[in-house]
């Protein structure tokens, strides 16, 4: 798949993706070892950042999955601000 990136684009922070995708810490991480999930990028030295398109993709394309009935089981998930496991 073919991400376009638009001039818009943004990076985000760890805290901003783990809100957007509503994914605990460790899971991001051990989905980024797995090839799963965007990888971040190195800015300002040792800062890591996501293109927020390629989070913004990679949360459409799991609400699809979501949709069609495959679950993604360990990954931490948040429900009404509460976290849980798939």
């Amino acid at each position: 798949m073919e991400i376009i990136q638009n001039r818009s684009d943004r990076f985000l922070r760890l805290r901003d993706v783990i809100e957007t995708t509503t994914l605990c810490r460790s899971s991001i991480y051990n989905l980024i070892k797995a090839g799963e999930f965007p990888s971040n990028y190195a800015i300002m030295g040792q800062r890591k950042a996501w293109l927020e398109s390629e989070v913004q993709a990679w949360v459409l394309a799991e609400s699809v999955l979501l949709i069609r009935g495959v679950q993604i089981r360990g990954h931490c998930q948040s429900i009404a601000g509460s976290r849980w496991l798939l």
